[in-house]
């Protein structure tokens, strides 16, 4: 039965396939016919061809700083960009085409330039055509005439890019400035003897490469910028270190004058123009008479600090505060009892932990001096007191500090000879005497001004009196207490002498700068420079009367190059001058 069942099906299976080809057969057959004219079926059309494909080109742009950027793609297509980022053009490219990215149109100041900005047979979209953007920028240079052989001139642009010029000749600052900025050209390190002047220095908007500045060298020039005691409440007798403020105008103060004939706190701008911003009194919280080489220093809130020698409760002076506005408040009154000082002299440092160090000529313990520390907020505390054994006593300079916590200073008299020494004090109060003077004529004596930090790490300072002539030093001495007279005073025209309150300031060439009271053409005092190995130059010599004499305080070196100072006496009024060299 199963095996019937199954033929049956594929006897008819078989039957059917035939008969469907037959009839498959005879429908072509048909259709060949109608198609030869034979029948009337009308023919399908023919498919349509694939749509046309396109592709985006764009990229990126960097460096873009203003507005107006405009891009083309094969010539047309303009596309304007006003920020760094993404863009596509509008226009696509079609399948197997090409494209050329260019700048129509830069932005003013800006050269813009154009990477993996062309392509052929486009098969994709392109996204990687990069616009870089940077500021067109114009070298600033010029010449230097008149520099004698073997000086040199240090030139600076925008207050930076120091470029150091060793003869007549060009020069080109390494920093270019950018399209639409300005330049200033200033002499920042002057000549020795020379004095150097910029034309053509300074110009804004600048569009194009700057190659006229000149700066002309001649002789130096000394310049009395002003006369003290102008008036009856102007300040007289500046025998004190002055600061260079934020502001760009000196300041300090002056031992005499002011409206109470007490002592003035003062201030310079540098075309000479003085005023007194507060006069010392008696019966003022600061006491009065800021002593001989005390003067001002910046402390780190930008306000003045300085000692006065004498006050009204005590008469031992005091530790005070100033702003620039001439607003004067005491941090520390002074005593004079055996567990304070009294008489502060020399200025202050401001020490690396943010408190004010000095000394005071008399009183503490043996009533010969003290070291002391000032907290800003005005708590005062005795670190050392000086005069026993071979110690030093009556300090009348500031000190240094050498290592965090550790200070330099010297007295001026008192040590093993009785000439003076040199000490070092810790803020815990532990003090050493490091080395005594000898005196006349092996050595010096007596000094009156502070220690200066060499740049070559040693230190060193002037004496008023000892050396071959009696006249004075200028020393030499190393942290560990070698000491080596570099040059002893001879005074006379060649000469200046008794250095008395002005310490040694370096220059940026590593020479020293400082004056003497008395020497010179005219015996009334020197500005002078002394190299390390101790060659003197004089760089001016005080004739007295208008011209000012006996100065007895620092000078300073500000970055324009100029050496600027104060004279105790002379100028037109007889109350000293504040000078320019």
């Amino acid at each position: 039965m199963r095996t019937n069942s199954h033929n049956s099906i594929r006897i008819l299976f078989n039957t059917g396939l035939r008969s469907a080809g037959l009839i498959f057969l005879t429908g072509f057959l048909l259709g060949q016919l109608s198609g030869c004219g034979g029948g009337s079926s009308t023919a399908s059309p023919p498919p349509s061809p694939p749509a046309s494909t396109t592709f985006t080109v764009g990229g990126t742009v960097t460096g873009l700083s203003g507005t107006g950027l405009v891009l083309q793609n094969n010539g047309s297509d303009n596309l304007t960009i006003n920020t760094s980022g993404t863009f596509t053009f509008a226009t696509a490219v079609a399948s197997g085409g090409s494209y050329a990215v260019t700048v129509l149109t830069p932005v003013t100041g800006q050269t813009c330039t154009v990477d993996n900005g062309t392509g052929l047979n486009v098969t994709g979209n392109i996204t990687n055509v990069a616009v870089i953007c940077s500021s067109i920028a114009y070298t600033v240079s010029g010449s230097v005439t008149g520099l004698l052989a073997g000086q040199s001139v240090t030139l600076e642009n925008n207050g930076a890019n120091p470029t150091n010029v060793a003869s007549n000749t060009s020069f080109t600052f390494s920093t270019p400035v950018a399209y639409g900025g300005s330049y200033a050209v200033t002499v920042t390190g002057q000549p020795v003897g020379q004095d150097c002047a910029v034309s053509n220095g300074s110009m804004s908007q600048v569009t194009a490469d700057v190659s006229n500045v000149v700066v002309s060298c001649g002789p130096a020039t000394y310049t009395n910028l002003t006369a003290f005691g102008a008036t009856s409440a102007d300040a007289i007798n500046p025998a004190n270190n002055i600061v260079l403020a934020k502001d760009g105008n000196f300041y300090g103060t002056s031992t005499s004058g002011g409206a109470n004939n007490k002592g003035a706190l003062f201030k310079v701008t540098p075309a000479g123009v003085e005023s007194v911003l507060y006069s010392f009194s008696s019966s003022g919280p600061a006491g009065f008479n800021p002593d001989y080489n005390s003067g001002l220093i910046i402390g780190s809130d930008g306000d003045f600090y300085g000692t006065t020698y004498l006050d009204g409760a005590s008469g031992c002076g005091s530790v005070f505060k100033a702003t620039a506005a001439g607003v004067v408040t005491a941090l520390h009154t002074f005593t004079g009892t055996v567990s304070d000082g009294c008489n502060p002299h020399g200025k202050l440092v401001l020490g690396s932990d943010g408190n004010y160090y000095g000394v005071t000529y008399s009183g503490g313990l043996n009533n010969q001096g003290t070291v002391f520390m000032v907290t800003p907020a005005g708590a005062e505390s005795v670190l050392h007191s000086f005069g026993t054994g071979r110690d030093g006593i009556f300090p009348m300079a500031g000190l240094v500090e050498y290592n965090p916590g550790q200070f330099y200073g010297v007295a001026e008299s008192g040590g093993a000879n009785s000439n003076g020494a040199i000490f070092t004090v810790t803020t815990a109060g532990v003090e050493n005497v490091v080395y005594s003077f000898a005196g006349f004529p092996i050595d010096g004596s007596n000094p009156y001004s502070g220690l200066t930090l060499g740049s070559d790490g040693n230190f060193y300072g002037v004496t008023e009196f000892g050396g071959t002539q009696g006249l004075g030093t200028v020393f030499k001495i190393t942290p560990n207490g070698v000491e080596t007279v570099v040059h002893s005073f001879v005074g006379g025209t060649a000469d200046g002498s008794l250095p008395n309150g002005s310490d040694l300031v370096q220059g940026l060439d590593h020479n020293f700068y400082s004056m003497t009271k008395s020497g010179g053409a005219s015996g009334d005092g020197v500005l002078y420079k002394i190299t390390p190995a101790g060659d003197v130059t004089l760089l001016h010599s005080f004739a007295g009367g208008a011209d000012g004499s006996a100065p007895t305080s620092s000078v300073l070196i500000a970055k324009d190059g100029y050496i600027y100072g104060t004279v105790f006496g002379g100028g037109a009024n007889s109350g000293g001058i504040f000078f320019r060299y």
